[in-house]
C-alpha cells in the first residue's frame, strides 16, 4: 500500500496486516473518491462501493459494472491471504531485527513524532 513508503509504517505496524477494504471504508466512507477516479464504479451504490464484487450478477448489470467484463475480478481474497501475509510479515520482521535491526525499525523509516503521524493521516484525537 502507499502508506508503506510514506514513512509512516511505525502507525500500521507492517507486522500487521492492514485491511485495504477497511482502510478504503475510513477514508471514503461515501465512495466518492473512488466514483471520481475509478468511473467504472460510478453507478455502484454505496453498499458495495468498496468490494464490487458482492453484488448480485443482476445489480452488476443494472450499475453496468460486470465483474471480470467492466470492472477486473478482485486479485486476492483477503480472508485467505491475510492470515499467511501476517505470518510471513511477523518472520520477516524477526529476521531483520536478528540481523542487527533495531526493534522499533530503522529511524529514517518513521515520522518524527505522533503529532506528525495525526497530521499526515488527518486523524482526529
Amino acid at each position: 500500500m502507499w502508506v508503506s513508503s510514506s514513512a509512516f509504517e511505525r502507525l500500521l505496524d507492517n507486522s500487521l496486516v492492514s485491511c485495504p477494504i477497511a482502510f478504503s471504508k475510513r477514508l471514503d466512507p461515501k465512495g466518492e473518491y473512488i466514483r471520481q477516479y475509478v468511473p467504472e464504479l460510478a453507478n455502484v451504490p454505496q453498499e458495495y462501493i468498496h468490494e464490487p464484487w458482492r453484488m448480485s450478477q443482476e445489480l452488476q448489470e443494472q450499475c453496468e459494472c460486470v465483474i471480470g467484463v467492466q470492472y477486473p475480478e478482485r486479485i486476492v481474497d483477503l480472508a485467505k491471504v491475510s492470515k499467511r501475509n501476517t505470518l510471513a510479515m511477523k518472520a520477516l520482521k524477526q529476521a531483520l531485527i536478528a540481523d542487527g535491526a533495531p526493534a522499533e525499525g530503522p529511524p529514517h523509516c518513521r515520522p518524527s513524532n505522533a503529532e506528525e503521524v495525526h497530521q499526515f493521516f488527518w486523524l482526529v484525537d
